[in-house]
């Protein structure tokens, strides 16, 4: 089967290397933070599994968001180490961590405090290392580093109030929690394709 139009764009986008991302030189503080903001607002794996992270926190609200938010900036914080290790299979690491947290979102598992803080952490560590891919620590300004993790917080964040604040106006309609459960499965449909296109066979 061969994807055309909008669909085969998504695709090819979704699937782009973060090493893709060439950070302006030289740039001054407010440009370098607004360039490290827009880098995974962009960049389809890491503001996929950023997207799943926060249906993922605000389907178990129950348990209380700010520990899984918590564990994502202290793992995004591990992520901008991880940069520096310029690891071979880091710019698929929100490929893998987002398709597990959204599978995760979708499989309407009952709240578990050990897993919602495990998701957060390792999906701020695989986003921002992700993102970083090809940069080695220190490569780029401090203000683009602050830009990122701005960046990929309030996607996260405002995700996870969205859910919230669905469930505040609807109560707890079974209606409502599907439709978030739905949504998970899209993202992680979405990251399984571009997975699956990063490992497609090159012509000769």
């Amino acid at each position: 089967m061969r994807l055309k139009g909008p669909a085969a764009g998504l695709l090819i986008l979704a699937a782009a290397p973060a090493a893709g991302h060439e950070f302006t030189a030289g740039a001054d503080v407010y440009a370098g933070f607004v360039e490290g903001v827009a880098v995974p607002l962009s960049w389809p794996p890491a503001l996929v599994c950023l997207i799943a992270f926060g249906i993922l926190a605000g389907l178990w609200r129950n348990v209380g968001p700010g520990r899984p938010l918590a564990a994502l900036v202290l793992g995004g914080a591990c992520g901008i180490g991880l940069s520096g290790l310029q690891l071979p299979a880091s710019a698929l690491a929100p490929h893998v961590v987002g398709l597990c947290v959204a599978a995760l979102a979708a499989s309407g598992l009952s709240p578990s405090k050990p897993l919602d803080a495990a998701a957060g952490f390792l999906t701020g560590a695989a986003a921002i290392a992700g993102t970083l891919d090809g940069h080695p620590l220190g490569a780029i300004p401090l203000s683009v580093y602050v830009g990122i993790c701005f960046g990929a917080g309030v996607l996260a964040v405002a995700t996870t109030a969205l859910a919230m604040m669905s469930f505040d106006r609807w109560g707890e309609a079974k209606w409502l929690s599907i439709t978030w459960r739905t949504v998970a499965s899209w993202c992680a449909a979405i990251l399984l394709l571009a997975l699956a296109f990063e490992f497609r066979p090159i012509p000769v």
